[in-house]
């Protein structure tokens, strides 16, 4: 781990603002127990640039491991904050609360998600995947439900998810209607008739 700390922090004075060159330096500084300052480098980084994901996933992983949960929920409600238009930012905020056990805050995460379709054009379908992922079928069916009735252009493609709920529920007659609607306004749609 020295030799490597070495050669990262020679390419880091070299390239002090490049944002790989910070993240691997900030790992291999922990990795060698060098908690503290490698932590206050990726802060210091983030300053610059708070945008930069893997920075803040870095600082994330470090307060779970110290087991600082209100930490690492300030740590993500900032990489939402600063990064305003990312589905995956807004989704990783709604795991934490529920692998924290605060599944009011994640709903809430993910509602204000789907409310703000301007930011988020595609959080209707995010939010029934985010469900259907967790086996909450009824919860995925009810955001596909409404993208399909809301978002015309899309309608196939929620329909086809709603397909998938209605299979991985056994309701298999549903889905194989549901199939066949789809087919009936495009008989070549290779994905209903793989799910045919």
């Amino acid at each position: 781990i020295k030799e490597a700390l070495g050669h990262f922090q020679a390419a880091h004075e070299i390239k002090p603002s490049d944002a790989s060159v910070t993240l691997a330096l900030a790992q291999t500084m922990s990795a060698d127990g060098q908690i503290a300052d490698a932590e206050k480098l990726a802060r210091s980084f983030l300053e610059k640039d708070k945008t930069y994901g893997p920075q803040n996933d870095f600082l994330y992983i470090a307060k779970l491991r110290e087991k600082d949960i209100p930490a690492a929920e300030v740590i993500l409600k900032s990489k939402v904050e600063n990064n305003p238009k990312s589905i995956s930012a807004v989704m990783e905020l709604a795991v934490h609360y529920l692998r924290h056990n605060q599944p009011d805050q994640s709903k809430a995460v993910i509602d204000r998600m789907v409310a703000n379709k301007g930011d988020f054009p595609e959080g209707r379908g995010a939010a029934g995947d985010f469900y259907y992922r967790l086996g909450r079928f009824d919860d995925a069916m009810k955001h596909y439900e409404a993208g399909g009735a809301a978002e015309t252009s899309d309608r196939a493609a929620f329909q086809k998810k709603m397909v998938e709920v209605l299979s991985a529920q056994g309701r298999r007659q549903e889905a194989i209607q549901l199939t066949d609607k789809v087919l009936a306004e495009n008989k070549e749609d290779a994905e209903a008739l793989a799910l045919r």
